[in-house]
């Protein structure tokens, strides 16, 4: 017992160590527990915090990204926002949880001439109750003005031979007379690529991706003597000429991209947004100015006039310091431009050159243009007996309640002219808004036996020659079936009558010339553009008290007349317009008429918005211009013609002389179309003095032209075209002259519902330099 009595007293001290030890532990676990809990809090904190930051700056990206879209609501809203003024927008989100956004227009910053629009974007977002705040501010830089794309391709590109780029190849312009501004959305446009080029130049060009000159013979784009603008967007280069392009004194060159020239360019201004690359040539002419966004690179010795805002280098890859070399940015454009007087255009700002160079190379989206079923449900097949018998097709036989006709051609026969020359008429009626509709099946075998080809000879081939001639005051529309070639023939006219009589043909009924094509008439006179005014109404607007503005001679012509009709009768403008201000106004005032008596064009405004119903493209400046002559047959000049040669047979009706319009419209929309104006069913044999005057629609078409020679002054080509690409190798004019109505005016809603587009990578974006 007494030997465990050691352990029996202080009996207090095992407990008291073993309750110690428990109670130690135990506040180191709830130590650990807690600290745990308080990691966890503030990972969970963290985790929203950081979650809520990822939403504020996902919501400043898409605000950011519709900022700079062209078509962007809130792009407008923000470029409308006066100085001081503020957006706020709440809302809820299920992955992004609250948020709010404060936009603030700031004022305005200046770079030299340039001003640039500031705006503070404040983002906060909420998730579960932690707030994280994104500030941050953009700007806008010029070019800052949107271009409207109009949906309207025959608007937008209405002063132009027009390509689409549909199919990935190129444009090549060899020969021709090009009586129209031109506009190439190609990847590369080639000037006079093929020996013996002769290119003669009459209108502005504009080119969406590069050009490359190398002309081996002649080039002259300035034919008329007048100053115009070549626009390249892309690159430019200028390789072997045996002379210089020929623009007037006073032209421009625009290149988006750079500038490689190995040969002299005389008479024009010179603007570059990339670098420059001075090779050869007479670079001190003293007609000659280079305006450079980049660097220039200067492969010579000479010292031309530049004025760039980067550096000069020489071929060595040092800095020049050419006395007469300053930055273009901060020229004093209006005390630079009143010290030349020698007759070329004012030099041009950075800014300027820019927004006019993006408004001439937008890319325009087409629509696919197809007939509905119901204009053609009729079919008929075509009987020419004779050469002094025209085959008729008359509107009032195939019209339908919508006051339309229409019919599918599925053959043409040809009995008493074999070897000769034969006629169809196409008579539209007295009515300007008469429409015809054909649809043409193939009718004759190509070079393998099979019938493939639409011709208007049908089997008979280049053996007869058919002028097909169109009488009254309608439109034609001719649709080439998704299964033919549209095949031309030698000698062959699709026209309106009095253009051919014009050209001095007869009524077919007394025609008596029965061979050809030696002894045949085809539109032959240059001097058809003489019925094609050019040089007025390129921009007609109006003041705020609704008086006509006017820079040129149709002011003399012009009479704005109020109409008469009451609200009720739609006689009121009720269109909401955002002005320049970015103050949005709708106006209730009468509808108004300018007509233009010279050449007998209308078009309806609205003087308190200041803006025409139809308007056809958007200036540099970004006011509205609608073109009321511009491109149109002047029906003075033809009604003068028509007083001194009454003893033609002329189309008439009970209204007085039918004017001579280009209302045929040759379409096809199929990515497998096909049109022959150029060559024989062998693919290689050109044709002769073929000519059409109308407005071909066809956007995936390569238009190969070549004459083979022999018709030097011909009209190969009037009215307008939109095709893919061009091969133009044929001597020949080309004439642009606009049909009474836009082919939007003739498409049906399906049609307009169908809009084609294409992937364009190669296409830059300006503001990348």
């Amino acid at each position: 017992m007494h030997t465990f009595r050691k352990y029996i007293s202080n009996r207090g001290s095992a407990l008291f160590m073993v309750i110690s030890t428990m109670t130690a532990l135990m506040i180191t676990c709830m130590a650990m527990y807690f600290t745990v809990l308080a990691s966890r809090s503030t990972l969970y904190a963290t985790f929203n915090q950081k979650q809520s930051y990822q939403s504020a700056i996902s919501i400043y990206e898409m605000i950011l990204d519709d900022a700079q879209a062209k078509d962007s609501a809130i792009r407008d809203k923000l470029l409308a926002m006066a100085e001081g003024n503020e957006i706020v927008a709440k809302g809820t989100d299920e992955l992004l949880g609250d948020y709010e956004i404060t936009i603030k227009r700031l004022p305005s910053e200046k770079d030299g001439a340039v001003t640039i629009d500031v705006f503070d974007i404040i983002i906060e977002t909420k998730v579960k109750g932690v707030a994280e705040t994104v500030h941050s501010q953009i700007t806008y830089e010029p070019p800052t003005k949107d271009y409207e794309e109009t949906s309207d391709p025959s608007v937008a590109l209405a002063p132009t031979f027009a390509a689409t780029g549909y199919v990935p190849n190129d444009v090549y312009l060899d020969k021709g007379h090009f009586r129209s501004d031109m506009y190439y959305d190609n990847e590369v446009t080639y000037f006079g690529a093929y020996d013996g080029s002769e290119l003669f130049g009459y209108g502005d060009i504009n080119c969406a991706g590069s050009v490359v000159m190398t002309d081996q013979k002649s080039m002259t784009l300035s034919k008329d003597n007048k100053p115009h603008i070549l626009s390249v967007r892309n690159n430019l280069t200028v390789l072997n000429l045996s002379r210089d392009p020929g623009l007037a004194r006073g032209s421009k060159v625009y290149v988006g991209g750079s500038m490689y020239q190995h040969y002299e360019m005389k008479n024009c201004d010179i603007y570059v947004n990339g670098d420059l690359y001075l090779y050869g040539g007479n670079l001190n002419d003293g007609s000659i100015r280079y305006f450079v966004n980049g660097n220039v690179y200067l492969y010579a010795s000479q010292t031309p006039q530049i004025w760039c805002n980067g550096s000069i280098y020489d071929n060595n890859g040092n800095i020049r310091g050419d006395a007469n070399k300053g930055r273009w940015n901060d020229l004093n454009l209006a005390e630079f431009n009143a010290s030349y007087t020698d007759g070329r255009s004012d030099a041009m700002s950075y800014n300027d050159m820019l927004l006019d160079l993006d408004n001439r190379t937008q890319t325009t989206p087409y629509y696919k243009w197809t007939l509905p079923a119901a204009d053609i449900a009729h079919h008929t097949t075509i009987t020419v007996n004779s050469y002094n018998q025209p085959a008729y097709l008359k509107f009032n036989d195939f019209k339908t309640a919508e006051k339309k006709a229409g019919c599918t051609i599925d053959d043409i026969i040809v009995n008493g002219c074999d070897g000769g020359a034969g006629f169809i008429i196409i008579d539209t009626g007295d009515e300007e808004d008469n429409v015809f509709s054909l649809h043409l099946m193939a009718n004759r075998n190509d070079s393998s036996g099979k019938k493939t080809l639409f011709s208007w000879t049908g089997a008979k081939g280049d053996n007869v020659h058919i002028r097909v001639l169109v009488k009254g005051r309608g439109s034609v529309i001719i649709e080439v079936d998704k299964d033919a070639v549209y095949q031309d023939t030698d000698d062959s006219i699709l026209a309106h009558y009095n253009w051919w009589i014009m050209c001095g043909g007869q009524r077919p009924e007394s025609y008596n010339v029965p061979n050809g094509p030696n002894n045949s008439l085809h539109l032959g006179p240059d001097t058809l553009v003489d019925f094609v005014h050019k040089d007025c109404g390129e921009k007609c607007g109006y003041d705020a008290a609704g008086n006509y503005v006017s820079t040129n001679d149709c002011g003399n012509y012009i009479s704005v007349v109020e109409t008469t009709k009451t609200a009720e009768e739609g006689g009121y403008c009720t269109r909401e317009v955002i002005t320049q201000e970015g103050h949005s106004k709708t106006c209730n005032h009468l509808k108004e008429v300018a007509t233009c008596s010279k050449h007998g064009v209308s078009v309806e405004f609205c003087p308190d918005c200041e803006r025409p119903y139809v308007y056809a493209s958007i200036d540099s400046d970004g006011e509205d211009d609608f073109i009321i002559c511009k491109d149109r047959v002047d029906k003075e000049a033809v009604l003068a013609y028509y007083n001194a040669n009454k003893g033609k047979d002329w189309d008439t009706d009970s209204k007085g002389l039918v004017y001579p319009n280009s209302n045929i419209f040759l379409i096809s929309s199929e990515e497998s179309a096909q049109f022959s104006f150029g060559y024989r069913p062998d693919g290689v044999t050109p044709l002769s003095k073929n000519s059409m005057i109308g407005y071909v629609y066809a956007p995936y078409v390569t238009f190969y032209a070549n004459t083979g020679g022999g018709a030097n002054d011909a009209v190969k080509f009037m009215g307008g075209m939109t095709v893919s690409d061009y091969n133009f190798l044929s001597d020949n004019t080309f004439i642009m002259c606009k049909p009474d109505k836009n082919p939007t005016d003739l498409m049906d809603p399906e049609s307009r519902g169908k809009r084609i587009v294409t992937k364009k990578d190669w296409k830059i974006e300006l503001r990348t330099h």
